[in-house]
């Protein structure tokens, strides 16, 4: 059967699994790369649970592009391994729908690790192939298409939002996932709980590789900080130590947290609302918000 839909398949290959997560699709699937574009964030729509992950792509000579930056959070919210499959199918200007195959060909699921569900492996796998064949198709017969392309593994953190520093317990994990879905953001929201050091003497805040990757931040810069629902904004500075890649954002930090009143477990929401211009939104979810744990 002949798919109506432009698809690709690629398989997930251990041989660069220590290295950055990273698998390259034809230009033909996208159409975010005019004349003289080479670099656009775009976006990954799982087939399994229809959450959305932004990925950063790069254009790889004449008929390539790269996905790699905050690729790693889609391979870790689904556990993928050696061998499974990664099928792409092209919904618009900058958006892929993704079915993802473990080896056997049965669909790997956010919430479906391989033991969990009621439904039979067969019977998965039928649903899977079923679906494969009719709604996606196949851009190769069976699953020879492992054979298509290469997507390493690196397992980070999670699938619409990024923190440093210790996990979140169930009651923030919870409301920041909430938060997170009201967002909407079109990047990753970094996430933040304030420390009584971060009140006390912290001149900067540490924003980590990750993030930085996911958001496609290149250059340090100035950095106009919002406060959600406040007509203020903080005049503060994006660093970059080139040593080891370590972004921070300083200047007007400690003014912020002492102009908004923020305090220990405070959890600071950053959402990018323009790269071009570095600017930020901070959402707060105040610590009396939050049931105890």
């Amino acid at each position: 059967m002949r798919s109506e839909f432009r698809l690709h398949v690629a398989a997930v290959n251990k041989r660069n699994a220590n290295g950055d997560c990273h698998v390259y699709i034809p230009l033909t699937l996208l159409d975010s790369f005019k004349e003289g574009i080479t670099e656009a964030p775009i976006q990954l729509k799982a087939h399994s649970n229809d959450m959305i992950y932004v990925v950063g792509a790069s254009k790889h000579g004449d008929d390539q592009v790269i996905l790699q930056s905050g690729l790693s959070h889609f391979v870790d919210g689904h556990r993928m391994q050696d061998n499974d499959l990664l099928v792409f199918r092209s919904k618009g200007k900058a958006r892929l729908e993704v079915l993802v195959l473990d080896p056997s060909g049965c669909e790997k699921t956010w919430f479906d690790m391989g033991n969990s569900s009621n439904v039979s492996r067969e019977g998965r796998r039928a649903q899977a192939q079923n679906m494969a064949s009719t709604s996606f198709g196949w851009a190769k017969s069976g699953l020879q298409a492992r054979e298509s392309n290469e997507a390493g593994l690196q397992a980070p953190r999670c699938n619409n939002y990024i923190s440093t520093g210790s996990p979140l317990h169930s009651q923030q994990e919870a409301k920041v996932q909430e938060r997170v879905r009201a967002i909407g953001s079109e990047f990753p929201v970094f996430v933040k709980v304030i420390t009584s050091s971060d009140v006390a003497t912290a001149p900067s805040l540490y924003l980590g590789k990750d993030y930085a990757s996911a958001c496609l931040l290149t250059q340090p810069g100035r950095l106009r900080l919002l406060l959600e629902g406040d007509e203020r904004d903080w005049d503060c500075r994006l660093g970059l130590r080139k040593s080891n890649k370590t972004w921070w954002i300083d200047r007007s930090w400690p003014k912020f947290i002492s102009d908004v009143g923020l305090e220990e477990d405070d959890i600071c929401l950053f959402e990018l609302t323009d790269r071009s211009s570095l600017t930020m939104k901070v959402h707060v979810i105040r610590k009396s918000d939050i049931p105890a744990p």
